[in-house]
């Protein structure tokens, strides 16, 4: 509804500027970026407590169709998230693997980075390698799936969701 529409517009105004501060007050050394694996849990918590707001806005059933949507479009990242974890019965195997990939990925990432900062890249040449690198994220942690949870993935995701080319991406 329009009523919806201006209090999830104003909310995600709120959710930019909190964020904003956040990361201005966590601010790393001499104004660097902020270590964002420390700061995980509070980002987390910040999450939580968005996504509640938001669910008080929505009708469940948009909530739940919201929630769908979200499984398809973050691809098999979204098995990093613990409520996804323990909803497809990940084991400690799968989530220390799914932990390996992450650290990797983040160093891979930090070295693009580095390599932006001391001039050996430029921004324009990060996209690309970023995109590949988020790819094989993507595809390694399929791999730590079984297939009965990729398949309970699929069934969580529901009903096939296509997003107009015009459309801004926003949700």
């Amino acid at each position: 509804t329009d009523d919806q529409k201006s209090k999830l517009e104003a909310l995600r105004e709120k959710q930019r500027e909190d964020m904003q501060a956040f990361f201005q007050a966590n601010a790393g050394s001499e104004g660097g970026r902020p270590d964002f694996e420390k700061l995980r849990p509070q980002m987390e918590k910040m999450q939580a407590e968005n996504q509640k707001e938001v669910d008080a806005i929505l009708t469940p059933d948009q909530g739940k169709r919201l929630k769908e949507i979200s499984i398809q479009l973050g691809g098999n990242g979204v098995i990093m998230r613990p409520e996804i974890q323990e909803q497809l019965g990940l084991t400690s195997d799968q989530k220390a693997s799914i932990k390996s990939l992450q650290d990797k990925q983040m160093a891979a990432m930090r070295e693009i980075r580095e390599k932006v900062q001391s001039g050996e890249l430029d921004r324009e040449q990060t996209r690309p390698l970023m995109e590949k690198n988020r790819k094989i994220m993507d595809e390694q942690l399929g791999k730590i799936l079984t297939d009965a949870q990729k398949a309970k993935l699929k069934e969580m995701g529901g009903k096939p969701f296509t997003q107009e080319p015009e459309e801004d991406g926003g949700l």
